[in-house]
């Protein structure tokens, strides 16, 4: 038995192994999009530090009535699943969708700024913004009887 022979054979085994483990990747890379790195350090650490004045710059909208929102929104059902995975915080999701809504920014920019993936935004605010459609009827509401003669 030839000993080089056999260190040549396990050599070549083990350089098939590692090509066929890399040759997916090669025929079916990621995307780069996908890759990029991503921090939500602005969002946690920084956002809900502001003052009065450039929290409601950022978010249009004041401290008292972000909060109040939140309550009433993280309520609803579409902030709940049966999923092993936490969803993010309901002031977190509320907090990108006002500030999309309200800045004129990219998605690009907001997903980068937020630390999260474009998808993952357009998620948030769909949730957010059916969460506050649900709000309406208690908010919403044609004018009827006296008030209506009255305006």
């Amino acid at each position: 038995m030839d000993l080089d022979s056999d260190n040549k054979s396990s050599d070549d085994e083990l350089e098939l192994i590692q090509f066929c483990s890399f040759y997916p990747q090669i025929l079916n890379p990621e995307p780069s999009h996908y890759n990029h790195p991503k921090s939500d350090d602005w969002v946690r650490n920084v956002l809900f530090n502001y003052d009065e004045t450039r929290f409601r710059r950022t978010l249009r909208m004041n401290k008292t009535t972000f909060f109040a929102l939140v309550n009433q929104i993280k309520k609803h059902s579409i902030f709940y699943s049966n999923s092993n995975n936490l969803q993010t915080n309901v002031e977190i999701q509320l907090a990108m969708t006002l500030f999309r809504l309200g800045a004129p920014s990219t998605i690009w920019n907001v997903s980068m700024l937020f630390g999260i993936a474009k998808g993952t935004l357009y998620l948030f605010m769909d949730r957010v913004i059916s969460a506050i459609r649900f709000l309406k009827s208690q908010y919403v509401q044609w004018p009827s009887g006296d008030y209506k003669k009255n305006t």
